[in-house]
């Protein structure tokens, strides 16, 4: 996959741009057409209409993924809830990532949803594989923007500093006096 979006900086053509984007393109595209396909195919169950679907995941041994498990199913409520809100956000995902509102949230949302998979369901990287594409959606201005942001809110000059500062093991190497002498000499 990191072959598609290789870098412009190795390509000289104006074509490379086209080709990117037709490969950001397609990978989006994929994205929308999995989450939309598997809810209207989850959403022909009787399990996923009485909304107890969840609760039959959950239980299962073999995908057992916390001892939370038998905790969070006692509630009908948050098996209701979680049930009806994967569809509701497998079906709508296509819709929601068009618009500059509701991308940012769907996305964050996508992110916790897949990330309580990992926590509570045992099926191994796929959640990480299902997170990865969403930085697609995100266009290079809304990345220089939110660089922007985290630089003044932070008061960093550099993406450097702020790596530094969120490394305490690491010292940063324009501060001289946070050197051992020798290495401050040379």
């Amino acid at each position: 996959m990191f072959c598609l979006f290789l870098n412009l900086y190795f390509f000289n053509e104006p074509f490379a741009l086209g080709k990117q984007n037709f490969f950001a393109f397609a990978l989006m595209f994929q994205v929308c057409i999995i989450y939309f396909v598997t809810g209207i195919v989850k959403s022909e169950y009787q399990v996923w209409h009485d909304g107890t679907a969840l609760y039959h995941v959950l239980r299962l041994d073999e995908f057992a993924g916390s001892t939370w498990n038998y905790w969070l199913t006692d509630s009908e409520l948050f098996v209701k809830a979680g049930t009806y809100g994967t569809l509701i956000f497998e079906i709508t995902f296509p819709l929601f990532v068009l618009f500059r509102f509701t991308k940012y949230i769907i996305l964050l949302f996508g992110i916790a949803f897949h990330t309580c998979i990992w926590l509570f369901i045992k099926i191994d990287v796929f959640p990480w594989i299902m997170i990865a594409p969403y930085f697609v959606f995100i266009s290079d201005q809304e990345y220089h923007a939110l660089h922007r942001f985290l630089l003044q809110k932070f008061k960093f000059k550099t993406v450097s500093d702020f790596l530094f500062f969120s490394c305490s093991c690491v010292r940063h190497p324009s501060r001289k006096h946070n050197l051992p002498r020798a290495q401050a000499i040379i």
